[in-house]
């Protein structure tokens, strides 16, 4: 069984919805109550509760565990991934600034070797001369 958005019981055999409930809140006595309510579900239906899956936050560890002991609970993969995804994503966030910046300062000296290869131009020699689009679209040359 999964509870869904804090208010919508599945049973993912058969992948059907048991029942949903728009929940005020997601405190520890509301989903308790939610999972009561699904075990009053099971009880009417005869279905044995093999397993739990859900996100690992708190009311749903205490709830399930004194409504359905002894039930097997896992942890919503999707909900794990993206959890030990976010301390890498913050890393991979820092170290993209910090080359960035790097970057940043060699587009100056790249310019400067650019400038001490090429000889100047002179008056009397063909340049060649490409339009440019400005910020206020007028073609402008470059």
């Amino acid at each position: 069984m999964r509870p869904r958005r804090a208010g919508i019981v599945r049973e993912l055999t058969l992948k059907r919805v048991w029942f949903a409930e728009a929940l005020v809140s997601s405190s520890a006595d509301e989903v308790r109550r939610l999972i009561a309510e699904a075990r009053v579900w099971a009880e009417r239906l005869g279905k044995p509760v093999a397993a739990w899956v859900s996100d690992k936050q708190d009311a749903f560890l205490t709830g399930i565990a004194v409504e359905f002991p002894g039930v097997s609970h896992h942890f919503c993969q999707n909900h794990f991934l993206r959890d030990v995804a976010k301390p890498v994503l913050e890393l991979d966030s820092h170290a993209k600034v910090q080359m960035r910046s790097k970057v940043r300062g060699l587009r100056a000296i790249e310019r400067e070797v650019l400038e001490e290869r090429l000889p100047p131009t002179t008056a009397s020699e063909p340049c060649a001369v490409r339009p440019r689009v400005s910020c206020d679209d007028r073609e402008t040359a470059a």
